[in-house]
């Protein structure tokens, strides 16, 4: 068998193997089913956000102060999927937040990272293994920036 046959075997058991634990496996299902029953299909972006992000990016320079405001607005997540109840035993858990995070973006029908992280690249492999084939990578170096006008 080639290299690429091993690696190739190698990454099919672990996909295959994959599984989190029975409550975050059915949080992740119930967000899924909650994205799906507001039209169907879903994209995951996946931005690598922090919270400082953008005051580091200087993509408001430029804007006036009615266009960085409307900017940070459009930063702030508007679509809550998990209530309050089903996040508060995971505040404090990074890892299982995490897996959720990697969960929601498995089964969405477009992946869009604009980071090429492990995570990032996790979730576009087992996309992959399970046959899902859109998955968006923007060019970072001409979108490095968003100016609305």
């Amino acid at each position: 068998m080639t290299s690429f046959g091993i690696q190739r075997l190698r990454c099919r058991a672990l996909y295959h193997a994959l599984r989190f634990s029975t409550p975050i496996e059915d949080l992740g299902k119930k967000l899924v089913e909650r994205l799906r029953s507001r039209g169907g299909k879903y994209i995951a972006l996946h931005l690598r956000y922090e919270k400082d992000m953008l005051s580091f990016t200087g993509c408001t320079y430029g804007l006036t102060d009615a266009e960085a405001e409307e900017l940070r607005i459009m930063s702030t997540p508007q679509d809550i999927i998990a209530t309050p109840g089903e996040l508060k035993g995971l505040a404090n858990h990074a890892s299982q937040t995490a897996a959720l995070d990697y969960i929601i973006p498995v089964e969405s029908d477009v992946f869009v990272s604009s980071y090429s992280g492990n995570m990032a690249r996790a979730v576009e492999g087992h996309r992959r293994f399970l046959g899902h084939r859109k998955t968006i990578t923007p060019d970072r170096y001409f979108s490095s920036c968003l100016i609305l006008k």
